[in-house]
C-alpha cells in the first residue's frame, strides 16, 4: 500500500520499504479495495487494522486524513463508476460510518479476480455504522452488484 497509509506499518506482518520502492508498505497478508458504490454523501470514515487514530492523521495533501481512514468521494474523472474506495486486509475487521442515503453497495476485491486466478471468495467483516444502528456483513467481490450483500 501507499507509504502515505502510515498505519499499515503498524500491523503485524507488514513493513515500510525503501525508497526504490516510494515508501511504500509491504504486508505478508493479502491487502484488496473496498469499493463503496453510491453518489456523493460526503466523506465517510473507516476504522480497523491500517488506519490511524484520527489524533494522528495526517491533513496535509496528498494524504489528507486518509491514514485514519477519511474517504472521500471518486469521480473517476466524469465516468459512471462512482464512489469510494480503501485498502483493506483479508479477513480483517472494520467499522465504516457515513450518512447513508440513497443506494449504497459494498464490494470486497473483485469477483473476476478471484474466480479467475484463486477461486475462492476473499471476505472481510465490516460493520457499517449510520449514526443509528450498526449492521454487520461479511462483504466479497464473488457477490455481484445485482445480488448486494445482505446483513447477517
Amino acid at each position: 500500500v501507499s507509504g502515505h497509509l502510515r498505519g499499515f506499518a503498524n500491523v503485524p506482518g507488514c513493513q515500510k520499504l525503501g525508497s526504490v520502492w516510494d515508501n511504500a508498505i509491504a504486508c505478508e497478508s493479502q491487502i484488496r479495495r473496498l469499493n463503496v458504490w453510491a453518489g456523493n454523501i460526503g466523506i465517510i470514515n473507516i476504522t480497523g487494522p491500517g488506519y490511524l487514530p484520527k489524533e494522528e492523521m495526517n491533513m496535509d495533501r496528498p494524504v489528507n486524513g486518509m491514514d485514519a481512514g477519511l474517504m472521500y468521494y471518486e469521480d473517476n474523472f466524469g465516468t459512471e463508476v462512482k464512489g469510494y474506495g480503501a485498502p483493506l486486509l483479508v479477513g480483517g475487521n472494520y467499522t465504516i460510518t457515513g450518512p447513508w442515503t440513497g443506494d449504497v453497495s459494498f464490494e470486497f476485491s473483485d469477483n473476476i479476480f478471484e474466480e479467475e486466478l484463486y477461486n475462492t471468495s476473499e471476505s472481510v467483516s465490516l460493520k457499517i455504522y449510520n449514526y443509528s444502528k450498526i449492521v454487520t456483513l461479511n462483504v466479497s467481490g464473488i457477490v455481484s452488484r445485482s445480488q448486494p450483500n445482505q446483513p447477517d
